[in-house]
């Protein structure tokens, strides 16, 4: 699996203006990680998967005047093994896990070293920029969003679409 590198991608989302992305509340999404004991053990969605970017709107709106100009993500991909209701997925150098429920609803939070800035267009701040990158969706919707969220706004930013699959 070919998976191209999330620094340019984050080093380009950064330099240009900052705005929000307000998700589409899913009911196949959760709002926040499962718990260790909420994990699905019946091995349902045990096995390797891929998730795969399947949309990026290049322009995404936030709260006030607050706008993202986003990359097109088109084609990116992650993989993602389940074993034992427990996600693992190799992003920014690093494992990250997760726990995946009866229902095949997971949602993975990892924060990077990135910093969001306003761009050189816009009259106010980012006061708090810290960028973690949020995937979350539903293995047996198959479906779900990957987003790069900015901290002073409840994580909210710039959110692609995904879809998931059994490989």
């Amino acid at each position: 699996m070919n998976t191209p590198p999330l620094a340019k991608t984050l080093k380009t989302a950064l330099l240009l203006p900052v705005a929000l992305s307000l998700q589409a509340c899913l009911s196949s999404f959760v709002a926040k990680p499962i718990t260790e004991s909420s994990r699905d053990t019946s091995g349902t969605f045990d096995g390797r998967w891929v998730a795969s970017v399947e949309s990026t709107a290049q322009s995404q709106h936030g709260p006030g005047n607050w706008k993202f100009d986003c990359d097109d993500r088109s084609g990116e991909r992650f993989g993602i093994t389940v074993e034992n209701g427990q996600a693992t997925m190799p992003l920014m150098n690093r494992q990250n896990v997760t726990y995946v429920n009866s229902n095949g609803q997971f949602r993975f939070e990892v924060p990077t070293e990135f910093e969001a800035k306003a761009g050189g267009r816009s009259d106010s701040s980012v006061n708090n920029g810290a960028i973690t990158l949020i995937l979350i969706g539903s293995l047996s919707d198959q479906k779900g969003s990957f987003t790069i969220g900015v901290a002073q706004f409840a994580n909210n930013g710039c959110t692609s679409e995904m879809s998931y699959q059994r490989i």
